[in-house]
């Protein structure tokens, strides 16, 4: 059954898009889809959906109005219930209210109704990293290659769980081998120089990146491992002002745990409202 009309997702996503904001940056390949449509759908339901997920993920990465992206998420998936990206970015919400096992059944069924598209299991091989499951993130992220060996997340989620098993070698040849062919990983280069002690490869990597909003919130990271955390807190308060898509699940961001007890940062996290 139709939601709302079609019609009226114009108008809601109009004033969705009406509020000012700053510019989202979106960490999707652009090699890779986000909507699978049963054929059973009509034009006029599909570009509903599809318009509707749109709109939800601004609302999740870009305005943090996160009741309003689970909503329409979800209206979305009534619609078109083969909507991938829909349903993989409602796994990320989940993940905000730390609604593991909701997590991944979402993801997992994301790379049912995908099964062609490399983004779902790296980002399966995410939620299990961050819930210490290293063979199974092992296992998502080889899944993705598989679709795709030169899928840059992918080979940046395998470098996070060389990094965990402290398998330097594996990271280090694996993020050079993401950042060149996506430079938004040299972040994430820099950060696992700096892990494995390579303190001037890190550094000269900081020196030569890019003053971006997508740069923000790897420097935290870099300047954590250099061991400069007051480096890190201003560049975290940079990451909120500037709304980095990745900004509100710092509180689940393992890597940031060093700073998690600090009063600026629970001050920024607390001004998420959740």
């Amino acid at each position: 059954m139709r939601i709302r009309s079609f019609a009226n997702t114009i108008q809601h996503i109009i004033i969705i898009l009406s509020i000012p904001t700053v510019t989202f940056v979106s960490c999707a390949d652009p090699k890779t889809a986000e909507s699978t449509t049963d054929s059973s759908l009509s034009v006029e339901d599909s570009t509903q959906a599809v318009m509707l997920a749109d709109s939800g993920k601004m609302l999740l990465y870009q305005k943090w109005d996160l009741p309003a992206a689970r909503s329409i998420f979800e209206e979305a998936l009534q619609i078109n219930p083969r909507h991938a990206g829909a349903r993989a970015d409602l796994a990320w919400h989940h993940v905000l209210y730390n609604r593991s096992d909701d997590a991944l059944r979402e993801m997992k069924q994301a790379m049912q109704d995908d099964p062609t598209n490399p983004r779902w299991p790296a980002w399966l091989g995410w939620l299990h990293l961050g819930n210490g499951n290293l063979d199974q993130a092992n296992d998502a992220v080889m899944q993705s290659l598989a679709i795709d060996p030169d899928y840059a997340e992918g080979l940046h989620v395998k470098s996070k769980v060389a990094v965990a098993t402290q398998d330097f070698e594996t990271a280090i040849a694996t993020h050079e081998r993401a950042a060149s062919i996506d430079p938004r990983w040299r972040p994430a280069l820099a950060h696992t120089y700096a892990l494995s002690g390579d303190r001037e490869k890190a550094t000269d990597i900081l020196e030569t990146m890019e003053d971006n909003l997508w740069n923000t919130y790897g420097r935290v990271k870099v300047h954590l491992a250099l061991s400069e955390k007051d480096k890190a807190l201003e560049w975290l308060q940079k990451a909120y002002d500037q709304r980095h898509p990745y900004f509100p699940w710092c509180g689940q961001d393992y890597e940031l745990k060093e700073i998690w007890d600090t009063p600026e940062f629970q001050k920024l996290h607390a001004n998420l409202g959740f």
